[in-house]
């Protein structure tokens, strides 16, 4: 399993501009196991962040107007978690 502190952004440049939404991946994997879900079974029990810093840095990069959140679980599951979401979308607010 893949820490997501050392992945590599993507190129957003690459992606042609007609596209209508940029996308971006902030965390991994969900310990909820639920029976419908796939999520265990591709992407782990162990939920995982990348740091807050990498994924504005990259939500720089996006020229397009709209962006999909591409988590498995974006807001977590303790308090932790939540803090971390609250500091992405602060972030967000502070960058513009």
């Amino acid at each position: 399993m893949v820490a997501l502190d050392v992945i590599v952004t993507p190129s957003h440049h690459l992606f042609d501009p007609r596209y209508q939404w940029g996308s971006v991946l902030t965390t991994r994997g969900c310990p909820m196991n639920c029976e419908f879900c796939s999520v265990t079974a591709f992407n782990g029990f162990k939920y995982r962040m990348r740091p807050v810093e990498s994924v504005l840095g990259e939500l720089a990069l996006i020229k397009q107007k709209f962006i999909f959140f591409a988590d498995d679980n974006l807001v977590g599951y303790n308090k932790v978690h939540t803090g971390r979401f609250i500091a992405l979308c602060k972030g967000m607010v502070e960058r513009n």
